[in-house]
């Protein structure tokens, strides 16, 4: 009976587990969208509010992942700022050529966190997927 117990807790804790890497992935993926957002923004106004919208984001990843994901994303959020900027003079290119270094900034970081962690930034790399 009493192994019957243990099993039954590592169960349950295996699949609240996994609840939680499913939930930081598909947070990942809302900031992945965000970040798309900002990118298709027609106007200063439009990319501003999808940068504040990006922040609000990128805060409840905080409270999800249990870390401070800007200190991860201290280059994402550099080429953030510069994406918002080309929103209207630079044209399709350069905003390409921030979504793609974005990519492989995220792809690094994937490499260097915790698990769950990890689960947010793959879910931030599928949503940038979307991107084009």
């Amino acid at each position: 009976m009493r192994k019957a117990g243990i099993a039954a807790v590592l169960g349950m804790a295996l699949v609240l587990a996994g609840c939680a890497g499913f939930r930081n992935e598909r947070k990942g993926r809302d900031v992945g969208r965000a970040i798309c957002d900002v990118k298709n923004a027609d106007n200063a106004d439009e990319a501003q509010r999808a940068v504040d919208k990006l922040n609000r984001k990128l805060d409840d990843a905080q409270r999800i992942t249990g870390r401070k994901v800007q200190q991860d994303v201290r280059d994402i959020e550099n080429n953030v700022s510069d994406l918002s900027r080309h929103v209207n003079n630079a044209g399709n290119a350069l905003q390409q050529q921030d979504i793609a270094q974005i990519q492989r900034n995220v792809a690094e970081v994937v490499q260097n966190t915790p698990v769950l962690v990890r689960r947010f930034y793959e879910g931030v790399a599928e949503g940038l997927g979307d991107c084009t």
